[in-house]
């Protein structure tokens, strides 16, 4: 039976000081393996933990509100183009009451016949003017945040989202009672 000696060696990195670590001093495959893929997995850990605490992030939050806005002013094409399709369509249905109207008048439906279709074409009508109605309030109330509410709101999330990652990537160096 082989015996191995450990020695008591202390690791530090420049970001962490990190607890001591056995380290065998002979030939013991199985432990080396194990302890480079930790240190590598560690390393790669603390680098980016550094990274990140270091990082500017005053890019990544001019790159959201950018991306924000785009997102705002494609959801406005996106109303208008729904406005304009629902009107359309509420000028079709009003088209088809009228040529309604026209065939009762030539006698080639019956008045019941007539009313049932007009108060279909009617409560469509009306349902589609509501929905205009909802995509205008919907348009002008997100016309009415200002920008700098928006610009707040991206900013506050880029922290967050940076804060987790940090306590995040802190959690897995933990994992390793590294930290």
């Amino acid at each position: 039976m082989q015996e191995y000696n450990f020695n008591l060696i202390q690791k530090s990195t420049p970001l962490l000081e990190s607890p001591a670590y056995l380290i065998p001093t002979t030939n013991c495959p199985f432990y080396a393996k194990r302890f480079d893929e930790t240190i590598y997995r560690y390393s790669g850990a603390a680098r980016y933990l550094e990274e990140l605490q270091y990082t500017d992030l005053e890019s990544k939050i001019q790159w959201a509100i950018g991306d924000a806005m785009l997102k705002e002013a494609i959801a406005a094409k996106v109303r208008a183009s729904d406005i304009s399709e629902k009107k359309a369509r509420i000028w079709s249905l009003q088209k088809r009451r009228h040529q309604a109207k026209a065939r009762l008048n030539a006698g080639e439906i019956t008045q019941g016949e007539f009313n049932l279709e007009d108060a279909t074409l009617a409560s469509e009508v009306q349902a589609e003017k509501e929905a205009v109605e909802v995509l205008k309030q919907e348009a002008s109330a997100a016309a009415a945040v200002p920008d700098a509410e928006l610009h707040k709101r991206i900013r506050e999330g880029v922290l967050a989202k940076h804060e987790k990652s940090i306590s995040n990537t802190e959690a897995y160096l933990m994992s390793f009672s590294l930290l």
